[in-house]
């Protein structure tokens, strides 16, 4: 299993403005399915040293079809909240075709986030990796349909435009996931933070208890799981291990206990 060890490039994460959503961890759904497991080991194995030209190339083409489906989003969305603030729309009416267009956004963006992987042309996203994509589409309802009744009320401080923009970025979270479900078994992952920018507690502990493996990571940047929320400036960096303890070690972290930690964290 821990044979040719090949570093992939950092997973960098764009700023956004305004809270995303709470609770977006990776989670339980995302557990190794079996066949993908080996296929990616296998291919990561194959790949050899070429998966670093591989992964370059893919993740430069898949980001920026990545911010262009966020912009189509952002440009479509508003067009249908507009028509609702004017009386064109029903809150029902406005909702459901938020709804429709946000769960393509979703699908389409942790597609992205696979094919940016390098791995797309040889493993699929399984079963597993799209129940956990549905549950957070389905997290995500719940805080557009508060939106919608802010907007319905004429009630909140954040001006609506900006804060159908945060709902948008949110997809930035999604796209990221997309590339960490297909992280090769043996890889560890590192939490890594900005030396410029401030940092939040729950950040603080991240980076304390790094590295992690794909199965005992967390959470990503910007999920909403750390007290900074969207204003996340870590990133990840996926790489070899150093050694077969530094790996056993990784993948023995509580992923469970430390969203439990982030969560006391985060409550004050």
């Amino acid at each position: 299993m821990h044979g040719r060890w090949n570093e992939l490039p950092v997973f960098d994460f764009v700023e956004v403005e305004g809270p995303l959503v709470e609770g977006k961890s990776l989670g339980w759904k995302l557990k190794w399915d079996g066949d993908k497991r080996a296929k990616l080991l296998g291919m990561a194995v194959k790949l050899g040293d070429h998966i670093k030209d591989i992964k370059r190339r893919k993740a430069k083409n898949a980001r920026a079809k990545f911010l262009s489906l966020k912009a189509d989003l952002e440009r479509k969305g508003w067009a249908v909240i507009s028509d609702f603030i004017e009386g064109r729309l029903s809150k029902e009416e406005a909702e459901k075709l938020l709804r429709r267009e946000l769960k393509q956004a979703y699908r389409r963006a942790f597609e992205l986030g696979h094919e940016s992987s390098g791995m797309s042309d040889w493993v699929e996203l399984t079963d597993r990796d799209l129940e956990w994509l549905e549950s957070a589409y389905r997290e995500e309802v719940g805080y557009l349909k508060r939106f919608l009744d802010d907007v319905d009320a004429g009630r909140g401080a954040m001006d609506y435009r900006k804060r159908w923009r945060m709902y948008v970025d949110t997809l930035e979270h999604v796209f990221f996931s997309g590339k960490m479900v297909s992280v090769p078994e043996g890889f560890v992952i590192d939490w890594v933070m900005n030396r410029l920018a401030e940092h939040c507690e729950g950040c603080e502990i991240l980076k304390k208890n790094s590295p992690y493996t794909r199965n005992s990571l967390p959470t990503v940047p910007k999920a909403g799981a750390t007290p900074c929320l969207s204003n996340c400036r870590c990133r990840l960096r996926v790489r070899k291990p150093r050694s077969l303890e530094e790996y056993k070690a990784a993948d023995r972290k509580n992923r469970r206990s430390l969203l439990r930690l982030l969560k006391k964290v985060k409550g004050g």
